[in-house]
């Protein structure tokens, strides 16, 4: 019988390579694959790689798996990076640790140590493929994304939120019978929600289909009732149709079950006919749960007492298992499965002790290592050595940690709490099951995986006696309280709650717990909109700090009271952040800094000043890869909001494909699909926008109206863009006074609306129906007076310093001032643009700029002017690709018939920069950008004393004397993503 074929695939496999070609032509593309076991998925896949590989396009193969797969992080790209590394030859394995010295981490066979890093795993792995693609078209293949890790998920998300004109295309295959893994699931739908993202289901064939597959098989016409009673078995299931021809030509087919049922018997039958020798072998190899040397597989066959292996090239022939390089896996993972059910209860246990004594007698590093403990765990756990699995599971953990792959480590905490009673030595001692219980339910919020935290904490709460340990029990009550909150499960945190849990702690009015429960009193009464309670509870939790003394206590208390008094008191709240950093950083506990860093950011943003804020964020990213990378989530998502302000599109790239990935959250999440659904429609990519939107409601319905999580603005700018205004407008009447914690935000709002309500009356002018922009424009009147009613003077600078506060107001009146065709637009629109340029905000600078110019152009006045600043805005769209922008310039320059061409200068710049190499330009270009120097070193994997003596070596050749200065200079002297320099 001739080898599997794909038959009656015409149409899916035309889609499938239309795609997949685009992608590898330079336009990146992502597919998912659905169907059920043996429909063809993996066959239909491996048709278009062997059309694109004779295109020309090098292939990744990674593969999924059913057993084990949790405890191996990024297994599915190791495979794959494995598999192009053993084909590259010696010097391109050379060149590759040369250019990513840190892909020693992920890739053991490298053969070097892998050294310290401070770039996260995953950007890693995003590196190696980069470069990979770098070198020629690539495919990516993951097989069984399903049983995939949930770090190969995230490393997946920020590949493809980080397509950009790469030619690389990703293909995954999804088994959909028998999954029901709700984090996949959401994983899922968030891929789906990304641009250049595709799912093609793979059905079963028609009757027709599968005796186009019969002829192929049997290379002929089939016999007479063989197709009826292939097609009535198989219900065209494409592989079990194989099974089935396999079976006839050997004796003939008997009745059997309904699929999936009858598949996976038909599987058992073809591995049934192989010789006994290699059936006990392929036994052995199910159990080991992934692809494995034949080597090794040997060595447990002969602890085992089994023959020789000379017989598994039988099974090779049989197709039943496949030989690629020396690793021996199955054809279909089904039969794995089906292989491993074939042990009776208990006999598998000497086989996973044999392989469980294999693994221990080895070692790794990084994570090969974090693998080898997983596996151990599960033989170890499955060959009833609960008390070595149960200290490996730990272990495993503390390494998961270390790799900062928290998703993993919550898994083998998780597995750790299950084996407490049979394999934990301190299964008696009830404190000890408490913080097992409790470091589990941490780590677990920790990774996002809060329904599992609140199980957890919740658990740890009903073992532990609160009368003997009231202060342990008031801490997990406050964890499980707030995760009750963000579950979704109750509404509020009352006061009552707050109560108890501070009667509690008051069996030590000296405790830091008893300053824990006052500062959660403090926050909860200031989200429930009782400000002035609040400060008096933070007051009164800074007194109790000072009788504690500890730097925790101090410095969680007056975090607290910064935020809880900013408003009353903004010189008595900066004190408070100040000292509550130094108290934090003594302690060097990476949560308590995260806290300690939002109350910094209360009050800095106070100031209006962009730089400094960006500074204070870039200073803390620092401080974050200085204690050894806890991967704060604040600053990043607090940067994302400063370069949406500042303008900045290409820092925001990155930043927004980073926290698309890394979002463990609900909160996060929708900060992260916001923030690119406002990048998208700033470059234009409208359907992209719309989608990220979507999906943000998907994770969090109604998010407009959560406190804190400051959508207003966001929303609004993205529903202006789309063309949908009255939306836009009816969500800032109905979510104002939802915001009247943040004057900033409300500040934004406003402006949001504004703009819709000009949108609306230039429709309506268009349309000649005056009623309408009567109508309008007292929509807005009537939001005005809906805000006057509302605490704090709107567009009211905090500080003298605030220019953020001041080009907002500037840009309210010049959008109020084009609602009512007021006569001083030209005024108002020049001011608008002078205040965002002064305040650094250089996307609404020059959206300023170019309706400063249509009023120019419209009065006949400053034509010169006009010029200027459709020139400036142009340059910035181009630089920062920004599409809708530079089409409007356009648009405007060829109705002024004014060039965009800038007049011809004697050049500066090369003066400026004269003899820089290559590489001094490409670190000037992130310190033009505010990139830190432990950024700088993970973006072009080198080390931060490299940078260093890069920025020594810009110093001197340009005459400045600090990293700011020369940002200043490029900046002052036109430099962009072009180079400045005249050097090599």
């Amino acid at each position: 019988m001739k080898p599997a074929a794909l038959s009656g695939r015409d149409s899916e496999l035309r889609t499938l390579l239309d795609i997949v070609r685009r992608g590898v032509g330079g336009t990146p593309q992502a597919v998912v694959v659905r169907g059920e076991s043996g429909v063809g998925k993996t066959t239909l896949v491996r048709a278009v790689v062997d059309e694109v590989r004779a295109d020309g396009a090098q292939l990744l193969w990674g593969q999924g798996l059913r057993f084990g797969a949790v405890e191996a992080a990024y297994h599915p790209l190791v495979l794959a990076l494995e598999g192009w590394l053993r084909s590259a030859g010696e010097a391109e394995r050379t060149r590759l640790l040369d250019e990513i010295p840190a892909a020693a981490r992920v890739l053991p066979s490298l053969g070097a140590p892998p050294p310290e890093s401070p770039a996260p795993l995953m950007t890693v792995v995003d590196a190696l493929i980069g470069r990979i693609v770098a070198r020629s078209p690539t495919l990516l293949v993951v097989d069984d994304v399903q049983w995939a890790d949930p770090s190969t998920w995230d490393a997946l998300t920020y590949l493809v939120a980080g397509f950009g004109e790469q030619s690389l295309a990703l293909l995954a295959t999804q088994r959909e019978d028998g999954v029901r893994d709700e984090r996949f699931q959401h994983w899922l739908d968030g891929l789906r929600r990304l641009p250049g993202t595709h799912a093609l289901d793979v059905g079963r064939l028609d009757r027709e289909g599968t005796e186009r597959q019969l002829t192929a098989l049997m290379e002929g016409e089939p016999p007479p009732g063989l197709l009826e009673e292939v097609f009535a078995r198989s219900q065209g299931n494409p592989y079990f149709t194989e099974l089935l021809v396999r079976q006839a030509a050997t004796g003939g087919v008997d009745g059997a079950d309904a699929l999936p049922d009858e598949l996976r018997r038909a599987l058992l039958d073809s591995w049934q006919a192989l010789d006994p020798g290699t059936r006990a072998m392929t036994r052995v190899l199910a159990v080991a749960g992934r692809p494995t040397p034949v080597a090794t597989l040997s060595a447990v066959a002969a602890d085992l007492g089994l023959p020789a292996t000379e017989g598994l090239r039988e099974a090779v022939d049989a197709r039943v298992t496949v030989l690629e390089g020396d690793l021996l896996w199955f054809r279909h993972p089904l039969l794995a499965e089906v292989l491993v059910e074939t042990y009776l209860p208990g006999e598998a246990g000497p086989v996973h002790a044999a392989w469980a004594g294999l693994l221990a007698g080895t070692t790794g590093e990084g994570v090969d290592e974090l693998r080898r403990l997983g596996d151990l765990a599960t033989h170890q756990e499955l060959a009833g050595a609960h008390p070595e699995a149960f200290a490996t599971l730990l272990r495993a953990a503390d390494v998961a940690l270390e790799l900062r792959v928290r998703h993993e480590a919550a898994d083998f905490l998780s597995r750790a709490v299950a084996l407490w009673e049979t394999g934990s030595p301190d299964r008696d001692d009830l404190d000890a099951e408490v913080r097992l219980l409790e470091r589990a339910g941490r780590v677990c919020e920790r990774a996002g995986r809060k329904q599992d935290a609140w199980r957890l904490i919740g658990r740890a709460r009903e073992r532990l006696d609160e009368t003997l340990e009231p202060l342990w029990a008031a801490k997990l009550r406050m964890t499980h309280e707030d995760l009750s909150w963000e579950l979704g499960l109750i509404e509020s945190i009352g006061q009552d709650i707050t109560d108890d849990v501070v009667r509690l702690t008051l069996a030590d009015p000296d405790s830091s717990e008893h300053v824990d429960a006052l500062t959660w009193t403090a926050e909860n009464l200031y989200w429930s909109g009782r400000p002035e309670e609040a400060a008096v509870a933070a007051g009164v939790a800074v007194e109790a700090a000072e009788r504690v003394g500890s730097g925790a206590a101090l410095a969680l208390a007056y975090a607290t009271r910064a935020m809880m008094t900013l408003g009353a008191d903004l010189v008595q709240a900066a004190r408070d952040a100040e000292t509550a950093r130094a108290h934090a950083e003594a302690s060097g506990d990476p949560d308590l800094m995260e806290l300690v860093f939002l109350a910094g950011w209360w009050v800095h943003q106070t100031s209006g000043d962009l730089d400094v804020l960006v500074g204070y964020v870039q200073e803390w990213l620092d401080l974050d890869r200085s204690v050894g990378g806890a991967g704060w989530e604040w600053p990043r998502q607090v940067l994302s909001q400063l370069l949406l302000d500042r303008g900045d599109l290409v820092g925001l790239d990155a930043q927004v494909r980073s926290a698309l990935a890394r979002a463990d959250s609900a909160y996060f999440e929708v900060t992260a699909r916001l923030a690119a659904a406002v990048l998208a429609v700033r470059r234009g990519a409208l359907d992209a926008a719309e989608q990220h939107r979507v999906r943000a409601y998907e994770v969090m319905p109604f998010l407009e109206d959560r406190r804190g999580v400051d959508a207003g603005p966001l929303l609004t700018e993205i529903l202006v863009a789309l063309g949908r205004p009255d939306e836009a407008l009816a969500l800032v009447e109905r979510t104002l006074p939802i915001n009247t914690g943040d004057p900033a935000t409300m500040d934004a709002m406003l402006i949001g609306a504004a703009r819709a309500v000009a949108e609306l009356v230039q429709r309506a002018t268009d349309d000649r129906d005056p009623d309408a922009v009567r109508s309008h424009r007292q929509s807005l009147d009537r939001l005005l007076e809906t805000r006057a009613g509302l605490p704090g003077t709107p567009f009211e600078p905090v500080e003298d310093r605030d220019r953020v506060a001041r080009a907002r107001g500037a840009l309210f009146l010049a959008e109020v001032g084009r609602v009512h065709d007021e006569d001083d637009r030209v005024d108002r629109w020049r001011e608008a643009v002078r205040a965002a340029e002064t305040a650094g905000m250089r996307w609404e600078q020059h959206r300023a700029a170019v309706r400063l110019a249509a009023a120019l152009v419209e009065s006949g006045t400053g034509r010169d002017e006009a010029a200027r600043m459709m020139r400036s805005a142009h340059a910035y769209a181009a630089e920062q690709r920004a599409a809708p922008l530079a089409v409007a310039v356009e648009e405007l320059a060829g109705l002024a018939r004014i060039s965009l061409a800038a007049p011809v200068e004697a050049p500066a710049v090369s003066r400026a920069f004269a003899g820089l190499t290559a590489r001094e330009v490409e670190v000037l270009g992130h310190l033009v950008a505010d990139r830190t120097y432990a950024e700088i070193a993970a973006e072009l994997f080198i080390s931060e004393k490299t940078v260093s003596v890069h920025v020594s070596n810009l110093l001197r050749k340009t005459q400045t004397s600090s990293r700011r200065e020369v940002a200043a200079l490029a900046r002052r002297v036109g430099w962009s993503d072009g180079p400045v320099h005249s050097g090599q």
